[in-house]
């Protein structure tokens, strides 16, 4: 990624805004923050993909099947009251 579009206040763009005087300061921090944010980021998607594959091994999740038949009864069940609603 381009250090100046990776989180909008990337180290090229801070440090081109910066006045002379203080650049490097302004550069190393900017370049600071955004390895944090980098790492805040990683770390995010790693316990991600971590709670997925424990997700998987548990059994987690449903047939395509069990839940197109749990919708489809409610959906009747839905429309059967509808109904007796409007025949009352």
């Amino acid at each position: 990624m381009r250090p100046d579009t990776d989180s909008g206040t990337g180290c090229l763009a801070v440090f081109l805004s910066s006045s002379r005087q203080g650049q490097s300061e302004a550069l190393h921090g900017a370049c600071e923050g955004m390895h944090r944010w980098r790492c805040v980021r990683s770390e995010f998607v790693t316990r991600g993909e971590a709670a997925v594959e424990r997700w998987k091994q548990d059994g987690g999740g449903h047939e395509v099947d069990e839940v197109m038949g749990d919708l489809q009864a409610r959906l009747d069940d839905a429309k059967r009251r509808a109904a007796q609603r409007a025949g009352r």
